[in-house]
């Protein structure tokens, strides 16, 4: 009588009692192990021309795709151990603002269809926010999914040149979006405008503070499209 691997994987092998079949036994033997192995393919097709049916945990590895992916029972999921932070140098869009001198520092790392990142913009001569669009290109582009108007949403901060006063920041990307835009508090109600706009600054009642030293630093976490 066939018997199964002590770690209840059920992978069969023959017993020294049954009867002598080595293509049989091999058979099994190679059937129960390669459903549970990081099985490869050349691309997806090949999968589903391979696996029409496939089981709750089975692993492969997409070779014309280049990624692992697990089927969780319903779909097959792209599997991304935790990345390490990866340096990188944010494009900031000003809308009618200037960049002047300024400089630009990031990182992000992916983790799955994760997306974390951090950005600071460093504000240099000949710089401006203007009082239009503020927003920062998004090193993977997001997802897009169906049943939300919006996207992720995260958090910053202003620091002025002096680094006496600091104001917070929101961060909003929209679905399917290759940018963020950047918005602060208004003070009298809380309300989103641009940093350049009115209502931010001292006593609400002008912009924020922006001369060489000050900064824009922000913090994002987000779905990305793939």
């Amino acid at each position: 009588m066939t018997g199964t691997d002590d770690f209840q994987q059920n992978v069969p092998y023959p017993r020294l009692l049954d009867a002598p079949n080595a293509e049989q036994g091999f058979s099994s033997l190679v059937n129960g192990i390669v459903p549970r192995a990081n099985m490869r393919f050349a691309n997806a097709a090949a999968r589903t021309a391979a696996l029409p049916n496939p089981a709750t945990g089975m692993e492969t590895y997409l070779i014309a795709e280049g990624r692992k992916e697990i089927y969780d029972g319903t779909a097959w999921r792209v599997y991304v151990p935790q990345g390490s932070w990866v340096d990188w140098t944010p494009e900031w869009i000003l809308g009618n603002g200037e960049m002047g001198t300024s400089t630009s520092a990031g990182r992000y790392r992916r983790t799955g269809t994760t997306i974390e990142m951090e950005a600071k913009l460093t504000c240099g001569a000949g710089s401006s926010l203007g009082d239009n669009y503020v927003g920062i290109r998004l090193p993977v582009p997001a997802s897009d999914p169906t049943d939300l108007s919006h996207h992720r949403q995260g958090q910053g901060r202003h620091i002025d040149g002096t680094g006496s006063a600091w104001h917070s920041l929101i961060t909003v990307v929209d679905i399917g979006g290759l940018t963020a835009a950047v918005f602060g508090y208004r003070l009298w109600d809380m309300g989103w405008v641009y940093p350049g706009g009115q209502g931010l600054g001292q006593g609400g009642n002008g912009p924020l503070a922006w001369a060489p030293g000050g900064s824009l630093r922000l913090q994002l976490a987000y779905e990305a499209a793939t």
